[in-house]
């Protein structure tokens, strides 16, 4: 319990910082919004503002995302670098940093595939379980819909929670491990 104590502080502080810069990229939509906001308050040359606004509102949001993906990769071992190698702060982001510096697609292409491939294999087995628990509700509620739509949103929620219950691991194991191969 102690030791768990030691790093909440720590752990929270690079969690903040985590999210200031992935929040950092939202600044893209500044001006967009901005313009927006006004070509929609003005009569006459708001039209021609609005269209502006737009534009650089669909050119933000393109910046912003991909600079969440840059920013979002190089800095996701933070957690393990601030819990395995006890960088705390500046240190965990930095160290991350330099873990993915010069590796960011290779990093990228690992972090994101395994996730795609269980969100797939996990997607489709919900869906499966899904399946095959709606056929027995129905059958066992007969024509007593209020019913099957109860028991049917019950078991929706037991089925999403078991699969999450299942996933969280799998992909943490999977991430500790490139982490690990990483550091090597």
């Amino acid at each position: 319990m102690e030791e768990g104590e030691k790093y909440f502080w720590p752990f929270l502080l690079v969690s903040v910082l985590f999210s200031l810069v992935i929040l950092a990229t939202m600044l893209f939509l500044v001006p967009g919004t901005f313009f927006l906001f006004v070509g929609n308050g003005l009569s006459g040359m708001g039209a021609s503002l609005s269209m502006i606004g737009t534009l650089l509102l669909i050119i933000g949001i393109g910046l912003a995302t991909v600079m969440a993906i840059l920013w979002g990769v190089r800095f996701f071992f933070y957690t393990y670098t601030l819990l395995i190698d006890d960088h705390h702060g500046r240190a965990a982001m930095k160290t991350s940093y330099r873990l993915v510096h010069g590796h960011f697609w290779d990093v990228f292409v690992r972090l994101a595939l395994p996730k795609a491939l269980f969100f797939i294999v996990f997607a489709f087995g919900l869906f499966v379980a899904s399946t095959l628990a709606s056929m027995i509700i129905s059958g066992a509620a007969g024509l007593n819909i209020d019913l099957q739509v109860r028991l049917t949103t019950i078991v929706t929620g037991i089925l999403v929670l078991l699969q999450t219950i299942l996933i969280n691991p799998i992909i943490l194991i999977a991430d500790y491990l490139i982490y690990k191969d990483m550091t090597r």
